[in-house]
């Protein structure tokens, strides 16, 4: 990237931070989190997910902003603080790692109480909440889950969720047949004395409904999910308008299939 788009990129990058700090102003927020990620929390995203790239014009390939008190907190790993200290150099993103503090850390130390942050549930993982949630609420602050993300409704030409295709993976390359693996898997949720297993990690959908598609540009997965129950019956979450001819009922009886 030149000095110029460098630079076109930041002005454009202010501009959409400013304006995301009002919209949280409006909805009763005192800062939002936004992580490199999506639903699925795989390591690929969709052009559609690139919400932190579109705000901040961040292309790392990991990274955490914070929106709060007017100021974005950028947090990356060692891969990129020299990379994200020049781009951000001079502006209004500071650029910090990732460990030092950590955020939670750094939110239990920095957020004052009685403020509200808000995150979309959709893209940390329980872990990760849990985590921030105990931060937050060790200073009388509080963490908001919302239903909507709100850079959603700033981004006017957000692409489209990825559509390709989706067909089913022969046994010649899978080797087990996907009822093989649902019973593998039933077994196993039932040693753990549990009822269902939720797949969100596209991998693992792929691999227990012997399912591939094209909607990331370095692995074959479909963007899905699936719940596997202890019966060995399964639940598949997808777009239902990019399963070829015949995926449903190459799945079986096992797999019912909804809209994602």
């Amino acid at each position: 990237m030149t000095n110029s788009e460098n630079n076109s990129a930041n002005e454009a990058g202010l501009d959409r931070m400013a304006a995301l700090h009002q919209s949280l102003k409006v909805a009763g927020l005192d800062g939002f989190l936004v992580p490199q990620a999506d639903e699925h929390q795989g390591e690929y995203l969709s052009m559609r997910a690139q919400r932190l790239r579109w705000l901040t014009g961040f292309d790392g390939s990991a990274g955490t902003a914070v929106l709060y008190a007017g100021k974005t907190y950028l947090f990356v790993d060692g891969r990129y603080i020299l990379q994200a200290g020049q781009q951000f150099a001079d502006s209004a993103v500071e650029v910090r790692h990732f460990r030092e503090p950590p955020l939670s850390e750094w939110l239990g130390k920095t957020v004052v109480g009685g403020e509200r942050i808000g995150f979309d549930p959709k893209l940390h993982g329980i872990g990760q909440i849990e985590g921030l949630r105990k931060a937050l609420t060790g200073i009388g602050a509080e963490l908001v889950a919302l239903a909507d993300n709100p850079i959603d409704a700033l981004w006017m030409d957000q692409p489209d969720p990825p559509s390709a295709p989706v067909g089913l993976h022969a046994m010649t390359y899978t080797g087990r047949s996907t009822d093989d693996k649902l019973s593998d898997l039933a077994a196993k949720i039932t040693e753990l004395g549990a009822e269902a297993c939720v797949f969100n990690q596209m991998e693992s959908v792929a691999w227990a409904l012997n399912v591939r598609g094209g909607d990331t540009a370095n692995t074959p997965l479909v963007q899905s999910f699936a719940v596997v129950h202890s019966d060995g019956q399964a639940d598949f979450y997808v777009d239902r308008r990019k399963l070829e001819s015949g995926v449903e009922a190459g799945l079986g009886n096992r797999v019912a299939v909804h809209e994602i």
